[in-house]
């Protein structure tokens, strides 16, 4: 079996997430994604490179991901910042762990691109977050500095 299998979710019922696209690539007994991508409501799109791992007996899905800030009075209004803040906002780059057996959901290498600057701020940390609203309050912490 070889091939392209295009995954389309609508009606997402997610707090941020409302819709997206999984492309795999079939090929004799590999499957591997080549695109996913996700629609942010009003917010913009987030694309993701994801894989699997088993570590230490445990299965980890790791993403990395940009965020494409598309409306940035939306995502001001979501995360609760300044609009003079997030005008200046283009992107988002951060990866995602999540261990599938505990639930535990870390996100680091957070590095956010302004407009017409070229330096980036860039956060080394590693977060653990366990639901939507700490994560509107930890993105809310990175960017305000």
């Amino acid at each position: 079996l070889n091939g392209n299998l295009k995954l389309s979710l609508t009606n997402v019922e997610h707090e941020l997430l409302r819709s997206g696209k999984i492309n795999f690539i079939i090929n004799q007994k590999v499957i591997k994604l080549s695109k996913v991508l996700f629609n942010l409501s009003k917010i913009g799109q987030i694309e993701s490179k994801i894989k699997y791992q088993e570590e230490g007996g445990d299965l980890i899905f790791h993403s990395s991901n940009i965020l494409f800030i598309e409306n940035k009075n939306e995502f001001a209004k979501k995360f609760q910042l300044k609009s003079n803040i997030a005008e200046k906002l283009d992107r988002i780059y951060f990866k995602i762990e999540k261990n599938i057996n505990t639930g535990s959901i870390s996100i680091f290498d957070v590095k956010i691109s302004q407009l017409n600057q070229q330096d980036e701020k860039q956060v080394k940390k590693r977060y653990s977050i366990r639901n939507s609203q700490e994560l509107k309050s930890l993105v809310k912490q990175i960017i305000n500095g």
